[in-house]
């Protein structure tokens, strides 16, 4: 992979400086048409099998390969100027489709960008993937979540323009005896917390690191997949679409579909492998009957309301309106990456719980009566929504229909409504109707979907296996967000580098011959996080 190096000193770091680097497109005309690996959108599990260097590894991406170039994407506090810009797909999406109410909502943002690093906003951490800094120690709590991973991870800088609205929040929260507690990271989310970011010393982090230092490595940017290659049921390359020519490349072992959500089951559907009648009536010929593709996607629904804040609470002049605190914050973030631009404007994270509320609404009760006392938000507490995904041509560069059907269940507006009853809230909270009604017309994604190609035993089930292969096909897996059988509590990017990290060790232990480090008496070189999950 050939690429210029730009090292990028912050704040006079030297412990762990920080590496920008711009890879040079490889056009297709201009590769070599077969590869050990070819990877389709993913950079974590592509890192990984690069590091056997006799591999050669193809990573295709539809969206730019330089985003560290790209101001509006490398500044953090810029990233709400991407929506409905070049690296914005700008879905058309359906969000609620209920007998009495339908709302259409366009562009529904997802980043188009090597990495998707236009949208990585907070992590969970990870041991694996990620480097956990606290320069300061103000964390000791968290000090484990993440150690000698190539994303860097901190809690954002604590900015002294942001201080009154952070002291007067958490005065806040503790006079209505509600807790605050750091370690929201064990697996239990209580309480408020300082919330962690893929963001250190002013500069995101993204999953393109992983490529970094592998000369293996071919990337391939503004190249849309169109159709993956079979021979009877082996995946053996895909053909894909670069400034309105089609080129194929063959895998000598394996093809991984790392599109996400959206793209993934696509892809899978323009190949024949999705539900039957579907594919019949686009023209598509049926490689794989399999009804669950698209079918169960999740996401968490939100509601954007805001508050009106007194004088010096918020970032307004810093950030949004032009003036000598905005050109103020510019110049800091030129200079040292520093100020309001160096951070997303996320200190603070609150996972409230409305369990003992729950019980006294008739709705819930008489759904635990009717399902043996099981929670229907799921023991960790966390609502679900089921989401439909249709395949809306057989044109590889149409964009899916996208149907989210928020609230089907009247149960999801009762979680949502009593969650919001826990905030100030400027309309008439003791109004069921009113704040409904304010649901269905505001509700937005919470940008984390998942599900649309669900890890399951069997097709009938789902659409790939345990070792995220898909059902009825060979050399071919899915490795994204779109395996999560269920939907995570919170943020889905550390979860989604869990499934990428482990679908690479998968990989490696079906090819042993491949990934054996003589050196450690011929173990197979996995991440640590196999040997966790494992």
């Amino acid at each position: 992979m050939s690429r210029k190096n730009r090292h990028v000193a912050v704040n006079g770091c030297r412990t762990c400086d920080i590496f920008s680097h711009v890879y040079e497109p490889t056009h297709p005309q201009n590769a070599p048409n077969e590869f050990d690996f070819i990877v389709i959108g993913g950079c974590t599990a592509a890192g990984r099998l690069a590091e056997n260097a006799d591999m050669k590894i193809l990573v295709i991406e539809a969206g730019p390969h330089n985003t560290d170039e790209i101001d509006m994407i490398s500044t953090p506090g810029r990233a709400f100027e991407l929506k409905g810009s070049q690296y914005d797909w700008g879905y058309k999406a359906s969000m609620i489709d209920r007998p009495e109410y339908t709302r259409v909502e366009k562009p529904d943002t997802r980043g188009r960008c090597l990495a998707e690093a236009a949208l990585a906003t907070t992590t969970r951490g990870c041991v694996v993937s990620a480097t956990y800094h606290d320069d300061d120690d103000l964390y000791p709590d968290v000090k484990d979540v993440g150690r000698d991973g190539p994303v860097h991870v901190a809690h954002p800088e604590l900015l002294p323009e942001t201080r009154p609205f952070r002291d007067a929040f958490k005065q806040s929260w503790a006079s209505i005896g509600l807790q605050f507690g750091n370690d929201v990271y064990n697996g239990s989310q209580s309480g408020l917390s300082n919330c962690i970011s893929s963001i250190y010393k002013g500069v995101r982090s993204d999953a393109s690191v992983f490529l970094e230092g592998r000369d293996n490595v071919t990337v391939m940017p503004l190249t849309y997949s169109k159709l993956l290659d079979f021979d009877g049921t082996k995946a053996v390359g895909v053909t894909v679409t670069h400034d309105g020519q089609d080129y194929t490349f063959k895998a000598r072992h394996e093809v991984i579909v790392s599109l996400g959500v959206y793209e993934s089951p696509k892809l899978l559907l323009l190949s024949g492998i999705g539900p039957e009648d579907q594919l019949k009536q686009h023209g598509i010929d049926v490689r794989v009957d399999s009804q669950h593709h698209g079918e169960d996607l999740l996401d968490h629904p939100i509601l954007a309301h805001c508050f009106r804040l007194k004088d010096g609470f918020d970032l307004n002049s810093h950030i949004l309106r032009p003036g000598p605190q905005k050109s103020a914050a510019i110049e800091a973030y030129q200079r040292n990456k520093e100020g309001p631009l160096s951070s997303r404007s996320l200190d603070l994270v609150t996972f409230p719980r409305c369990d003992e509320k729950s019980k006294t609404l008739k709705d819930y009760r008489q759904y635990l009566a009717e399902h043996n006392s099981i929670d229907p938000f799921s023991p960790a507490g966390q609502p679900r929504f089921e989401i439909d995904f249709v395949l809306r041509s057989k044109d590889a560069l149409e964009q899916p229909e996208i149907n989210r059907r928020f609230f089907s269940d009247p149960l999801d507006l009762v979680a949502l409504r009593e969650g919001i009853r826990t905030t100030p809230w400027a309309m008439p909270r003791n109004s069921d109707e009113a704040m409904k009604t304010m649901f269905l017309e505001r509700s937005q994604t919470g940008f984390h979907p998942c599900g649309s190609c669900r890890l399951s035993k069997d097709i009938s089930q789902g659409v790939v296996d345990t070792n995220l292969q898909v059902h009825g096909t060979d050399s071919l897996r899915v490795i994204d967000a779109s395996n999560f059988p269920t939907i995570p509590d919170c943020r889905i990017q550390n979860d989604v580098y869990m499934v990428a990290e482990k679908g690479a060790d998968m990989i490696k232990a079906a090819y042993q011959h491949l990934y054996r480090k003589p050196s450690d008496g011929g173990s197979i070189v996995t991440s640590a996080l196999g040997r966790i999950l494992d």
